[in-house]
């Protein structure tokens, strides 16, 4: 039995509630009832025996658990939802904390999270199914090559400053031209030696990056649905397969979408708000969202606008309001927003975006009645 991930729980349905502070070698847990009867203790992180330890000493009991998203992943929360019980895995940031409090240890921490725990105050975020975590992994991997690359390419281009040198201008991009013309730039040898080893450091890099888009691609092939989505995805202008796979790497389960722009929310590119009473102050993006997503889709926001004639109206509208060089930003921000807008959408109707030209609707194709 495997239980869904959830946002919150009922406190009234459970009857013992479990807070865990999780490292990479101890479980630090409380155990709490209605009563209030504490029980801690202190285990080496082993997650079966979490589930071997409850089965023997809770074995009738509903049970809530309940630890903070961190760097130990969703062990826990698989062994504990396959067998049956509900595991809430909180972000830190969204933690009530308590204004004073100026002693942390690891038996706190547990006491606290079971203690919000049973008073309902805790929001879960949603666990990526294990097809999902595999294609994060995925494209986990893309995103640190293609720093690794964009690292060596700058170490060359420093070299060649330093020693009052440009980068050869031939072929296209970094072909295999310019490393023929690195190697025949006359300069001193141990230059030459350092020139050659970048270039073959970047060479090995460029062939792990395409055998890695190779499985990415293999990957979203092999299952029906992804492959689906990816199509949809990549139908909108400005997105590859690439920033198309990375996209549904970060969303994850995109049928829990209600809104379109929900995913502006998750991205944090929705504009943050302080209202009170009647006064209501809403300014820039929030950026309480995922930070990968967002930078995918501005730089998706900015090949969007040399593709796409509506978004790139739309990005001369507001540079014209904004001619600085602030309102560029600004303005590749919102290109941003309305790209995502339309994500959503094309996945939450499951099927391929149509520009506003070719969307006619069948009213208007209807001739008008001939006048009396």
């Amino acid at each position: 039995m495997f239980i869904e991930s959830v946002d919150r729980i009922i406190p009234h349905e459970f009857d013992v509630f479990v807070g865990l502070d999780v490292d990479a070698r101890n479980y630090h847990v409380t155990v709490l009832n209605w009563a209030g009867t504490v029980h801690q203790f202190t285990m080496s992180a082993q997650p079966k025996g979490l589930v071997s330890w409850r089965q023997q000493h809770l074995p009738q009991a509903r049970v809530a658990w309940v630890y903070e998203a961190g760097p130990t992943g969703y062990g826990v929360y698989d062994a504990l939802s396959q067998s049956g019980d509900v595991c809430l895995v909180t972000p830190p940031a969204l933690l009530p904390r308590v204004p004073g409090r100026r002693v942390k240890t690891n038996r706190l921490d547990s006491l606290e999270l079971a203690i919000r725990l049973r008073g309902g105050e805790l929001t879960g975020l949603r666990v990526p199914t294990p097809r999902i975590r595999s294609l994060r992994h995925l494209t986990h991997q893309w995103l640190s090559l293609a720093q690794r690359v964009r690292g060596v390419k700058c170490q060359i281009k420093s070299l060649l400053l330093m020693e009052g040198r440009s980068l050869p201008e031939v072929g296209r991009g970094w072909s295999r031209a310019v490393g023929v013309a690195l190697a025949a730039l006359a300069c001193d040898a141990e230059v030459q030696f350092v020139l050659q080893q970048r270039w073959r450091q970047l060479t090995v890099l460029h062939e792990e990056q395409l055998r890695l888009g190779r499985r990415i691609r293999a990957y979203c092939r092999a299952d029906p649905d992804l492959a689906e989505s990816l199509s949809y995805l990549m139908s909108l202008p400005g997105i590859g397969w690439v920033t198309g796979a990375h996209i549904l790497a970060r969303v994850g389960e995109w049928r829990r979408l209600k809104r379109p722009q929900e995913l502006a929310k998750f991205a944090g590119l929705n504009p943050w708000e302080h209202s009170t009473g009647l006064r209501i102050v809403r300014g820039g993006i929030s950026r309480s969202g995922d930070r990968h997503l967002r930078n995918l889709l501005i730089e998706a926001a900015w090949r969007a606008t040399r593709v796409d004639p509506e978004l790139r109206a739309f990005y001369e509208r507001l540079r014209r309001r904004n001619p600085r060089e602030q309102g560029a930003r600004k303005a590749i921000v919102a290109v941003a927003r309305k790209l995502t807008e339309r994500i959503g959408r094309v996945l939450m109707d499951r099927r391929c975006y149509r520009p506003v030209a070719q969307r006619v609707e069948p009213r208007l194709l209807r001739q008008a009645p001939a006048p009396a």
